[in-house]
């Protein structure tokens, strides 16, 4: 395991992210934000080698799936206010068990970065 612990590793991790997306995986200024809200609440973001987990750990993926046209917004009423993190819990709630770790789904500016806001440990 190794924690990113600076703004200028997170940024590092988020433009690399986008890079390799290609154009995709959203907004690297989200990406961004997310990281820097979840670094000054934890103090680390922590990465984990899935060697380290133990084998019944629970290892899930959470995304935002959806166009990024800039219209979408104003055309869609929003329903649910964080639905990342309702879909974190719900699941957790679901299963009966805390997960372990998440991966992000894809390569980019955002969805790299999304889940580490979620409660870990």
């Amino acid at each position: 395991m190794f924690a990113l612990t600076t703004k200028a590793e997170v940024e590092k991790l988020v433009w690399g992210a986008t890079v390799m997306g290609t154009g995709g995986g959203g907004s690297p200024r989200y990406g961004l934000r997310l990281l820097e809200e979840a670094l000054s609440l934890r103090g680390e973001i922590k990465v984990v080698d899935i060697n380290e987990l133990s084998e019944n750990s629970i290892v899930v993926s959470l995304y935002y799936v959806g166009t990024i046209a800039p219209s979408a917004e104003r055309r869609k009423p929003v329903k649910i206010g964080d639905p990342i993190r309702t879909a974190f819990e719900e699941l957790e709630r679901v299963l009966g068990k805390r997960v372990s770790a998440v991966v992000a789904c894809e390569l980019g500016g955002s969805n790299t970065a999304v889940d580490c806001i979620l409660r870990l440990n």
